[in-house]
């Protein structure tokens, strides 16, 4: 797949605050997001990545915890089929040109 350029090739009207990768420089998920499917992703993306084995808050940028249980996301609806780790993995997948 082509990667789409950040915030130039996407739908109208879809406006995201940061890139993947300036989400993933944050700590986002307390760097323990995304990491089984990795190899699907540029590694680019991870440059400036925050990642860990084990999540903690402190990994993120506002030091606090940041994640929940894919139960919680399950019962928001966050998780649809086929992006499993939710709507995370459905943007770094529409990033890289999934329509």
């Amino acid at each position: 797949m082509i990667e789409a350029r950040p915030r130039l090739d996407f739908a109208a009207g879809f406006t995201p605050f940061c890139a993947v990768e300036e989400m993933l420089a944050l700590g986002v998920f307390e760097g323990k997001h995304c990491n089984e499917c990795r190899g699907e992703l540029p590694d680019s993306w991870f440059g400036s990545a925050k990642t860990a084995a084990m999540p903690g808050p402190s990994i993120n940028c506002f030091g606090l915890k940041s994640r929940q249980p894919p139960s919680a996301w399950r019962d928001k609806s966050w998780i649809m089929s086929p992006d499993r780790r939710g709507w995370f993995q459905w943007y770094c997948r529409y990033r890289l040109g999934r329509a």
